[in-house]
């Protein structure tokens, strides 16, 4: 279908696939099938190949329909001189075109030059952005900034200004704004506070295409997918809690039957009288599917080698201060020291005062 040209389904079905890191096999033999409208959530213990399998998808190693279209949020947007909100608008390039068709061919009907052809094609254009809604991008736009931290001050700001977190930020409002086929997010939640969180959880919640995520977050795992894969022992599987206990349970009683069968087997193999009945038991045997139990993941024990304790200071910060230019100073003479018993917490405080008039004022 792929080679005909004429494949436009919007599912996702990748089968009997293996990855593999240096000498490391990662995958084997692996399927993942995702529907279109799913949520999905890749959930599994650290270095198992969960960024590995999104990247692979992302840059075409493994294979999915060429027309859909794929975007994976991993890298932080360059810092330069476009405004915020101008670099999430970007994304829709369709958009972008139009505008830059209409400008052109605006001006070369102002100058006075222009044949009918040309207001023809301007017409054209106008109704290709009304068709894509495109006077209510912006509005868009401004909406998932802000539920990302972003206010109107600082939509208006160069990307330059702003901080490598900020900027992974912006990655994200970007691949909400274009809306891809499939969104691929590895750990989205770190970059963010818990009101950008939340209102995450909320966006994506009524998310229209696909969605595949990897989060160590329960609470966005409990929210967001809805399907959640599990991959384990080189393989990707639906992880059902349910269906793992009866899956374990089934394969317990299969064996206690297994046992009673074969019991009965070796008890009256040689007797004559029960000749016909053995052979039954044991065709019956032959063709009983052998359940497996769920293989439990290999525990990780973790033993660090006594050391000889380091003399103090560990730390020693004296008049600290940084800022990103001279009017944002983000905090200045800061003097710290550490040793091997200090326990500190970095805490940012917001103080309100009441004036006369009971207004409250935030400093």
């Amino acid at each position: 279908m792929e080679a005909k040209g004429n494949n436009r389904t919007q599912d996702i079905r990748i089968e009997n696939f293996d990855i593999a890191y240096g000498d490391r096999v990662l995958l084997k033999g692996a399927d993942i099938t995702l529907a279109f409208g799913r949520r999905y959530g890749l959930v599994g213990r650290n270095g198992l190949g969960k960024t590995t399998l999104l990247r692979m998808i992302s840059c075409g190693q493994l294979r999915i329909p060429s027309h859909i279209s794929v975007l994976h949020v991993e890298q932080e947007v360059i810092g330069d001189d476009t405004l915020a909100i101008d670099s999430v608008l970007q994304c829709d390039i369709e958009r972008e075109e139009l505008l830059r068709k209409e400008r052109e061919l605006s001006a070369a009907i102002n100058s006075g030059t222009a044949d009918a052809e040309l207001s023809n094609e301007l017409t054209e254009v106008y109704t290709q952005l009304q068709n894509i809604e495109a006077d209510k991008a912006p509005a868009k736009a401004s909406i998932i900034l802000n539920g990302l931290g972003f206010n109107k001050v600082m939509q208006g700001q160069a990307t330059r200004t702003f901080s490598g977190g900020w900027r992974m930020r912006l990655a994200l409002a970007r691949a909400l704004f274009s809306r891809p086929d499939l969104l691929l997010l590895d750990e989205p939640t770190n970059m963010l506070d818990i009101k950008a969180i939340i209102w995450l959880e909320n966006y994506l919640q009524n998310w229209p295409t696909t969605l595949l995520v990897v989060s160590h977050d329960r609470n966005f795992l409990d929210t967001v997918p809805t399907d959640i894969l599990y991959l384990h022992s080189q393989r990707i599987e639906p992880y059902r809690l349910k269906n793992i206990k009866t899956s374990n349970g089934s394969t317990k009683a299969q064996q206690q039957h297994r046992a009673h069968v074969q019991e009965f087997i070796d008890r009256f193999r040689y007797n004559a009288n029960r000749a016909s009945s053995v052979q039954s038991k044991i065709k019956m045997l032959e063709k009983l599917p052998e359940l497996k139990p769920i293989e439990k993941e290999v525990e990780v024990v973790l033993r660090f080698p006594d050391t000889e304790p380091l003399s103090p200071p560990i730390l020693q910060l004296n008049e600290v201060s940084f800022w990103y230019k001279s009017d944002t100073v983000i905090f200045s003479n800061v003097n710290l020291g550490a040793n091997l018993e200090s326990r500190i917490c970095i805490v940012s405080i917001i103080y309100f005062a009441v004036d006369l008039r009971c207004k409250l004022i935030r400093f």
